[in-house]
């Protein structure tokens, strides 16, 4: 740069020393020769950054102004270029973070999936700390979860899983073979006491290598893989716990799962109970990691402290609300509560063996008949549900071509035609006993047994109501729901029981009305026994054509509605009040309260733009 400065100086230097005038040619003529001496001293074509550093000394404050817009023009159309090619190619989408606190009535117990069964808040939160091997999803199907892929042998009696190749354990060891056998050996152990035990008592297993394992049953079982949805132990850490002393383990607690979510954190009264528990993001998770960061549960005692809870903005959801109280949500913005299908079946049980009157089938139909389900839909539960009139199946109606009908004349005839006559003193149907004159005639009456809660109340007298008007003599007992398997259901000591019952993905209705289950801890609640309806059921059972199980179960309902063991009454909705701004829930289906959490995974509170797939 220098030389050129010293050069062009001495050249101007004798350019004045020249004459004072110069023709217009001539001076054309020194201009080109000036432009070539430029270009023979610079040592490039283009300017380097040391000479452009320089160009302000030598524009003119016009040449420098427009220097400096075009600069500044030629970057905004760079930033408005790669604006609109980044927001042509992004979107808005889930982001990282945030928490949702939710209400919960009653406490943890024991968080070890094979022993938490029963227990509604053990579930949930096992259901977001454990993996298993198939799992529900939204839509109510059985999907693999730890599962990768599986084979069914040509019997149907032999399955074989392979199991996904990335699951780990929050505490970083590996998920294998040997965690899902030793679950499966602490089920089979009657010193563990687990729920599971009748799923899997007969099953053997083996372990071909550390990611496959095969299981055989004694015989064909088409629910099987609905039923394996159980959360998976990890045998390091459970495997020098002794089974009395499961309770007060660490890990009952503090478990170490595999799901999407792992414990964080909890808050204890002085009493030991838990007040707060916490678990965080599973950055680590085999699948799609969930964008929620954090879950916080807060627990109590009863729904209208749950309610209170979430009118104060002390917590943003609640995990159920009974129909009763659903009218406490109105005017709350800052929930949205959502309406998912529960196969539940809630229907009065008829008990021949403890009311002679109701081994008729005929009076079980009067009676059936006699119940205004209309009304019971719409005034308790507020047309949160549907009426049934037998047991759903999946792919068929839970409503048959010919229901019941609510007709109190012709239950009025079917009892004349058996003999139960009106009495005009007091209104009561009655009948003689093997036509004995001399004997007090006896009255047609039922007591009717069901939970302490406001929704079975309200039912059952809406059921009482209906006999009262038929002239039988009816009533209510009403026991709270912590007593009432210990008092009624599990000796069957009730007249009719109206109670609901949860079905579960892919139901199978053998455990509910085979005759072998009659007894205690068979859920056959109406003590049905007949000997096609069993046939039936152990052949739906068997087959996993779907053509010949559906045939099975046709044959089944045929029988059932000939003999009316139970009055099929509703299929109710599970409402589940979620936070308002919570973006990315879907679901129709809950086979149990914990399956809201199906796609929860899919959640998220916070979003950024991400780039288009």
């Amino acid at each position: 740069m220098s030389l050129f400065r010293d050069r062009s100086r001495s050249l101007f230097g004798r350019f004045a020393r020249g004459p004072a005038r110069r023709s217009s040619a001539s001076l054309r003529e020194q201009s080109g020769w000036d432009k070539r001496l430029v270009h023979s001293l610079a040592s490039a074509r283009l300017p380097t950054w040391r000479q452009i550093r320089h160009l302000p000394e030598v524009l003119s404050s016009n040449d420098s102004f427009r220097l400096r817009l075009g600069a500044l023009l030629f970057a905004a159309g760079l930033v408005l270029l790669g604006g609109s090619f980044y927001y042509a190619n992004t979107e808005i989408g889930p982001s990282v973070g945030g928490e949702i606190s939710e209400a919960v009535v009653g406490t943890p117990r024991s968080l070890n999936p094979i022993l938490s069964v029963s227990n509604d808040v053990d579930n949930d939160l096992t259901r977001l700390l454990f993996s298993r091997l198939f799992t529900v999803d939204g839509s109510g199907r059985v999907v693999g979860d730890l599962v990768d892929r599986f084979e069914v042998s040509a019997d149907q009696k032999t399955y074989t899983f392979t199991l996904r190749d990335n699951a780990r354990w929050h505490d970083g060891e590996a998920l294998t073979a040997d965690d899902v056998l030793f679950t499966f050996a602490l089920i089979q152990d009657p010193a563990w006491k687990s729920p599971l035990l009748a799923l899997m008592k007969d099953v053997t297993y083996r372990k071909t290598d550390d990611r496959t394992i095969e299981l055989t049953l004694p015989e064909p079982y088409a629910q099987f893989l609905s039923r394996l949805t159980f959360g998976i132990l990890p045998r390091h850490v459970w495997k020098d716990v002794q089974p009395q002393d499961a309770a007060m383990a660490e890990a009952s607690l503090k478990p170490v799962g595999s799901g999407p979510f792992k414990f964080s954190d909890m808050r204890r009264d002085k009493r030991g109970f838990v007040l707060t528990y916490v678990i965080e993001r599973n950055a680590d998770y085999y699948k799609e990691a969930p964008f929620i960061e954090k879950f916080v549960f807060h627990f109590y005692q009863d729904y209208a402290s749950a309610l209170e809870a979430l009118r104060k903005r002390q917590v943003q959801s609640i995990s159920f609300v009974p129909r009763d109280m659903r009218g406490e949500l109105e005017g709350l913005s800052q929930v949205l509560p959502v309406s998912l299908e529960l196969p539940q079946v809630t229907a009065v049980f008829f008990n021949g063996r403890t009311n002679d009157a109701l081994k008729e089938k005929d009076v079980r139909r009067a009676l059936t008949m006699a119940i205004d389900k209309v009304r019971i839909l719409f005034d308790v539960l507020g047309g949160d549900g549907h009426p049934i009139d037998r047991p759903p199946i999946p792919g068929m109606s839970a409503t048959s071509s010919s229901p019941v009908p609510f007709r109190i004349d012709e239950a009025g005839a079917l009892l004349d035609n058996l003999g139960w006559k009106v009495d005009p003193e007091d209104g009561l149907r009655k009948k003689d006993v093997d036509g004995d004159a001399k004997t007090d005639p006896v009255t047609l009456s039922v007591a009717l047994t069901t939970v302490d809660q406001p929704e079975n109340l309200n039912v059952a007298s809406i059921i009482r109501n209906g006999w009262a008007a038929l002239g039988v003599e009816a009533v209510v007992n009403a026991i709270p729901a912590s007593e009432i398997h210990r008092a009624a259901i599990k000796p069957r000591e009730y007249e009719a029981l109206l109670y609901g019952q949860l079905m579960g993905t892919d139901p199978d209705l053998y455990p509910f009305w085979h005759s072998s289950q009659v007894q205690d801890p068979g859920l056959n609640l109406a003590g049905f026994a007949n000997k096609e309806a069993d046939a039936a059921l152990e052949e739906a059972r068997r087959t996993a054509d779907p053509v010949a199980r559906r045939d099975a179960y046709r044959r089944f309902l045929n029988v059932v509605a000939a003999e009316n063991p139970a009055a099929f009454l509703y299929s109710p909705s599970y409402i589940y009040p979620l936070p308002a701004e919570l973006m990315g829930f879907h679901g129709t289906h809950v086979a149990s309260p914990s399956d809201r959490f199906a796609t929860v995974t899919s959640w998220y509170l916070e979003t950024a733009r991400v780039w288009k797939k």
